[in-house]
């Protein structure tokens, strides 16, 4: 099995654009996986602006180290592509957990001596 796996993130309106080799995960709150969404009151605090970006991604980071323990067979079926796109509502340029969580995945494939690509995000041409 192969030790490389690409990841990169989208716009989740653009994923349809992607080439077919990328595995996309939808990461909303609203129709994602959990294991990797935030919550309600985490997406209408920073949108609200009641939330700060630091106090947000303190939160985010917390909630996917219980996710990793608590959800241990969707953290591993990340190890089943090799190519993954993040994908949620957020445009690109803003703040958003896809980039949090392109992070978090690349530090967990990384102990499991998996090589991770950060292909940044993806625009369509």
């Amino acid at each position: 099995m192969s030790r490389e796996i690409e990841l990169c993130t989208i716009q989740i309106t653009k994923a349809r654009t992607l080439p077919f080799s990328f595995t996309v995960i939808d990461t909303t709150v609203m129709t994602g996986n959990l294991a990797f969404a935030p919550t309600w009151a985490m997406v209408h605090g920073i949108k609200n602006k009641t939330l700060s970006e630091k106090a947000y991604q303190d939160q985010y980071y917390r909630m996917m180290q219980e996710s990793q323990i608590a959800l241990v067979k969707e953290w591993e079926s990340l190890k089943q592509h090799k190519r993954i796109a993040l994908a949620c509502y957020c445009r690109a340029g803003l703040f958003c957990h896809r980039h949090l969580l392109k992070t978090i995945i690349t530090e967990y494939l990384e102990k499991d001596d998996y090589e991770v690509f950060d292909n940044g995000e993806y625009e369509p041409s």
